[in-house]
């Protein structure tokens, strides 16, 4: 009996450590930030609010691209753009990046949605459009350092035509379902797996002629980080002392 008192008694105090050391969630929000000429007069915001896996207040990172409607690879519509190390819906830092391209960008209004998310929506990037020669391969993007096995992830499109995406390895289908969450229209990856850090896809729909445009406004990754390494060697403590009180 004193052996099963002690081992329940450490058990509890181990479930405690576990408890309190595993990881939450993270959440990074990016709102894509287009220019063309034409946009001058309408500024950039920076959308603040919630997201479509956070509540009021998330942060969001702002992802600017500036672009001349042209075919260059250094000021047309055909750029690269990268954000390193991403701010989480808190405000804090991560170890999580992301890079796209090649990509446009625009400003073009509200998009027909509420007037709260207008800043999400209204200022975008988009391939295959204009004067951005990417054709049916669409465009690229990756998040890299991303701290645990499985994450989703919501393109925020205001119609199923805008915000095409494929991400070949993704629990509900390479193109994901489009859908409303917390309000935000756009297209959801669900139980995303990770491979060394990272998630790769491509804003374009690669499967069906005719859908290689993405106008996106901008782009969340919700995480599920893995257990910490504390609360692992804590049950292995256990198994220990459980054989120690045997011998």
């Amino acid at each position: 009996m004193k052996l099963i008192r002690n081992v329940c008694t450490f058990a509890g105090a181990l479930f405690c450590v576990n408890s309190f050391t595993t990881a939450q969630d993270v959440i990074a929000n990016i709102d894509f930030e287009g220019r063309r000429p034409g946009d001058e007069l309408t500024p950039n915001v920076l959308f603040a609010g919630a997201s479509a896996f956070g509540s009021t207040g998330t942060t969001y990172n702002a992802l600017a691209l500036s672009s001349d409607g042209s075919n260059s690879t250094t000021t047309g519509d055909n750029q690269t753009v990268t954000a390193p190390s991403l701010l989480d819906q808190t405000n804090a830092p991560t170890t999580i990046s992301f890079t796209t391209g090649p990509i446009g960008g625009d400003i073009n209004g509200v998009l027909g949605l509420p007037s709260d998310q207008s800043s999400l929506y209204a200022d975008y990037f988009f391939n295959n459009s204009a004067g951005n020669g990417v054709g049916p391969d669409g465009s690229p993007f990756t998040f890299s350092g991303l701290p645990g096995d499985t994450a989703d992830i919501f393109v925020y499109a205001s119609n199923p035509g805008n915000g095409v995406a494929t991400i070949s390895n993704a629990a509900n289908g390479a193109q994901g379902v489009f859908t409303t969450l917390n309000g935000f229209a756009g297209r959801f990856f669900d139980n995303v797996p990770i491979s060394a850090g990272s998630i790769t896809g491509t804003f374009a729909d690669l499967s069906t002629v005719g859908q290689e445009t993405a106008v996106i406004g901008g782009i969340s990754i919700q995480v599920v980080p893995e257990p910490t390494s504390v609360g692992l060697l804590a049950f292995g403590a256990l198994g220990l002392l459980a054989r120690r009180r045997r011998a």
